[in-house]
């Protein structure tokens, strides 16, 4: 029935369903129906990512937290050169550190889940005094 809907709704607006391309995430679900359009099935997914935020079949928030971090030592690896410079202050450094570093491992950080095994997690994995040269 709501494989149906689906298919009807999407032609009466002119959107047309690339199937290769689509799939399903069940969260929460109690049915298991296979999801059918134009009498495809549709593939199931374990994760895809939204907006810049992981989700999973499984719910929480661990997978979201250990991408974005390792998206913020990704950035802060291509500043290496910023970091060894002898040319910036260390005011400077912590600025650059702050907007750009801690931006990128917190965004979206409201929206994380936070459970008691999430307390050991090291929201700043690096060393803040190898970019500031304490």
């Amino acid at each position: 029935m709501k494989n149906e809907c689906l298919s009807y709704a999407s032609k009466g607006t002119g959107l047309k369903i690339y199937i290769a391309k689509t799939k399903v995430i069940r969260l929460n679900a109690v049915s298991e129906e296979k999801v059918m359009v134009n009498g495809e099935e549709l593939e199931d997914a374990d994760s895809f990512v939204y907006l810049g935020a992981k989700v999973i079949t499984a719910g929480g928030t661990d997978d979201d937290i250990t991408s974005r971090l390792g998206k913020a030592r990704a950035v802060f690896g291509k500043l290496t050169g910023v970091w060894k410079s002898s040319i910036l202050n260390k005011s400077t450094k912590i600025r650059i550190f702050k907007s750009n570093v801690i931006a990128v491992s917190l965004y979206r950080c409201e929206s994380w889940r936070m459970t008691e095994g999430d307390e050991t997690i090291n929201l700043i994995p690096f060393s803040t005094s190898a970019c500031v040269g304490f």
